[in-house]
């Protein structure tokens, strides 16, 4: 249901994205991957059959997977972007999942101002807002442990798009996210002596550093200098012809 409930989020963002009024309907498309990620928190777990609640911290490395990027804005002058991340990544927890990883289908929506505009390069800033859908599930023979739940988190984030002629673009994002997540979880063990099962809830707050890579194929997104460069002659009008 909740990874329902997130792409199904994409598909509307996805078509409102084709639907933003961009000038000759120019956009970027292509691939990314969450290279690099460190994180740290702290998080309370209940248990039902107990009806106690466990406080922890916790260390987190995320890595990825690949997921498709949208921008409205790569190479093109102007002020404002906005970037769509459609993916997944994993990352483990050394507190609940430790030698297995937790799955997040992410959803990742920057606002992207940009501070620094030339033909090769762009350099911009803004927030990211995150919803994600998070699971585990980790099955031995004896027992099965699974954990479902969501993400919210907000990052500021620098990008880099370094151009590479009139098509492609290769972009990279260093970001710093605050997160809240939140779900349940479901314990069980059986063998020919034994049966237990437990579940619960959990919420966490987490703080990670990370970092994207993206290439990225240009539609109609080109860099237009005007009469900056030196390139271009802006006409004289002042001159007199005869």
């Amino acid at each position: 249901m909740l990874k329902r409930n997130v792409f199904s989020t994409a598909v509307i963002v996805l078509s409102l994205f084709f639907l933003l009024p961009n000038n000759a309907f120019s956009f970027g498309i292509g691939i990314y991957s969450p290279v690099f990620g460190t994180g740290s928190g702290d998080g309370t777990l209940s248990f039902d059959d107990f009806d106690d609640e466990t406080d922890f911290d916790f260390e987190s490395d995320h890595g990825g997977i690949i997921g498709i990027v949208l921008d409205t804005r790569v190479a093109r002058r102007g002020t404002f972007n906005y970037r769509l991340h459609l993916g997944v990544e994993r990352g483990d927890n050394d507190y609940m999942v430790d030698d297995g990883a937790f799955n997040r289908y992410v959803l990742d929506n920057t606002f992207g101002f940009g501070v620094v505009q030339t033909r090769v390069v762009r350099v911009w800033l803004g927030p990211q807002l995150r919803l994600a859908a998070i699971s585990h599930t980790d099955d031995e023979n004896d027992y099965t442990f699974e954990v479902s739940g969501v993400e919210f988190g907000l990052a500021p984030v620098l990008g880099v798009n370094v151009n590479i002629g009139r098509v492609m673009t290769i972009a990279a994002e260093l970001g710093y996210r605050f997160s809240g997540l939140a779900g349940s979880w479901e314990y069980s063990y059986s063998d020919f002596e034994y049966d237990y099962s437990n579940t619960g809830t959990f919420s966490m707050s987490e703080r990670t550093f990370f970092i994207n890579l993206a290439v990225i194929f240009r539609v109609g997104d080109v860099f237009d200098s005007g009469y900056e460069d030196v390139d271009d002659e802006k006409p004289d009008y002042d001159q007199d012809y005869y």
